[in-house]
């Protein structure tokens, strides 16, 4: 390919194979000389490379992906990038997702904007944060899901036939089900096991802690059920 170098920065058109896998790029970077701080912009291709060893994430795999990149970082703990493009194929919990589209502003963990999805097994618009870095997790986001199979996407290992559709927005922090605090709202929802079809119109599930960590679960659902539940407990 061709490069441009000096102490400080690089141009580069470059195609290049490793044990990771291919990278081909039309890049330019700056402040190569801190190279946790180098920024970056331009377009980068990667085909079959395997993120998760660069990233050191072991629950990612290979991808194949063509994304138009600004920012900075190269690692985990720096990564701090506007990706916009397309995601062929991605390794992710055992399972390889593909036809995805993004648009938005990523970290590790971290992921704020637009996300659509035709994989087989997931087929869903998502539109906003959700921000697994800081000590309180953080999301504030809405989806449109037409389809996502829980059990093929290796989220349920409970039942064989886990189908899930609906609108959904959430709002809320925490690192868990035991803390976590804020709305969940499920609108136009059906859900499909290996016993049971469910259909509801609307589900609003509100989960509050006053100041001496008592919680407050309020649930209203005209089709399923309405009430509260008040006390230290955990789900």
């Amino acid at each position: 390919g061709d490069v441009e170098f000096t102490n400080t920065y690089i141009n580069s058109k470059v195609y290049l194979t490793s044990f990771l896998g291919a990278i081909d790029s039309d890049l330019s970077l700056q402040n190569i000389d801190n190279i946790d701080n180098a920024s970056y912009q331009g377009y980068i291709s990667l085909e079959n490379f395997n993120i998760g060893n660069f990233l050191n994430q072991k629950d990612l795999g290979k991808a194949t992906l063509q994304v138009q990149v600004d920012g900075k970082g190269f690692n985990k703990e720096y990564l701090n990038t506007k990706v916009k493009g397309k995601i062929d194929k991605l390794f992710y919990n055992n399972y390889n997702y593909s036809n995805i589209e993004v648009d938005g502003t990523m970290k590790m963990p971290y992921f704020e904007g637009y996300l659509n999805s035709n994989d087989p097994n997931l087929r869903l618009d998502f539109n906003g944060l959700v921000d697994l870095s800081s000590k309180v997790k953080n999301y504030n986001f809405s989806t449109q899901i037409d389809y996502i199979d829980l059990a093929a996407l290796n989220f349920s290992t409970v039942d064989s036939i886990s189908i899930f559709k609906g609108n959904v927005t959430l709002n809320a922090k925490g690192n868990d089900f035991d803390d976590l605090e804020g709305v969940l709202n499920v609108n136009s929802a059906s859900y499909l096991n290996t016993k049971e079809h469910y259909v509801f119109d609307q589900f609003q599930l509100t989960s509050s802690f006053d100041i001496d960590k008592v919680r407050t679960i309020t649930v209203n659902s005209p089709d399923i059920i309405t009430g509260k539940v008040v006390g230290k407990y955990k789900i």
